[in-house]
């Protein structure tokens, strides 16, 4: 699945299918939702985005997952680079 720069139905939707939590989801919506707002930051290595992606790790093993935790981890990262187009 590839997610393309600023589809964020596309993303969400590929997180879900990977059996990320709804309220994940939502979760991070915010976090890239400030993270665009606050254009000077680079959203996957900082910034809210990041630490939702580095707390993803700590949370994956509760989640039923589609994938292990750590090719979900690099999988949801190369979505994220693709959603904001970088």
């Amino acid at each position: 699945m590839t997610v393309t720069q600023g589809d964020w139905q596309g993303l969400a939707d590929a997180l879900n299918r990977l059996g990320v939590p709804h309220s994940e989801i939502a979760t991070l919506r915010t976090a890239v939702t400030d993270d665009v707002n606050a254009s000077a930051i680079t959203p996957v290595s900082e910034g809210r985005t990041a630490k939702w992606l580095k707390d993803f790790g700590k949370n994956a093993g509760q989640w039923a997952l589609k994938t292990g935790g750590e090719l979900a981890k690099d999988q949801i990262t190369t979505w994220l680079h693709g959603y904001f187009g970088k």
